[in-house]
């Protein structure tokens, strides 16, 4: 009995040995194509996309808390005005504050307007140049990634124009409509940095 019981474990012994050696496999062996290395970036392109990727981010870094100091000088001037307009003893300082709203509209409009052309050249070089370096679904997806950050780009410089607007309305103290366009500046930009971030992770994960 006791000999039938150790040759049987030793059989269930050299069955589990047998069973834990042998190559096991989930749904079968994997194909050549599923071990294969995934596509790459061409080496031609590896180091340019890097930087090319880096000068979209910093231009982001820079644009955007420009966008923030643009804003709250314009809501001051704002606040400025009305605090004028609500008090009958500084009525006759209102023209210096209309002309103060003139000054900083003109000398915005070129620099936000120098800003958009650098950007949209930017962009459009960074796509021109790197679109080759992609085929089928990933060029799909370096397209989709541009076309997030073109588009973060756009709403960017949207919001940069309706503050603005918002100062050349102060150039008349007409405060109800500045505030207005103070207000539609915010939901322009208030998708900016999620498109961004978007349209930066799927250019990323192309590297």
């Amino acid at each position: 009995m006791n000999t039938t019981l150790r040759t049987l474990s030793l059989v269930l012994a050299a069955g589990l040995l047998a069973v834990s050696a042998a190559p096991v496999w989930a749904v079968g062996p994997p194909s050549a194509v599923s071990v294969a290395a995934k596509s790459k970036l061409p080496d031609r392109c590896r180091p340019s996309y890097k930087h090319d990727l880096q000068r979209l981010q910093r231009r982001m870094d820079y644009q955007q808390p420009n966008y923030d100091a643009h804003y709250a000088s314009v809501n001051h001037m704002l606040d400025q005005m009305v605090d004028l307009i609500a008090d009958p003893d500084a009525q006759d300082l209102i023209p210096n504050m209309e002309n103060g709203a003139a000054q900083y509209r003109d000398t915005m409009a070129p620099i936000i307007a120098g800003d958009r052309s650098d950007v949209t050249r930017l962009v459009n070089l960074v796509q021109k140049q790197n679109k080759s370096c992609f085929q089928g679904k990933r060029q799909d997806s370096f397209l989709a990634g541009m076309k997030a950050v073109r588009s973060a780009f756009k709403d960017l410089f949207s919001a940069y124009e309706k503050a603005l607007g918002a100062a050349g309305y102060l150039t008349t103290a007409q405060t109800a409509k500045a505030q207005q366009s103070l207000n539609d500046a915010q939901v322009e930009v208030a998708t900016v940095e999620n498109q961004f971030d978007h349209g930066m992770k799927r250019l990323n994960a192309l590297r």
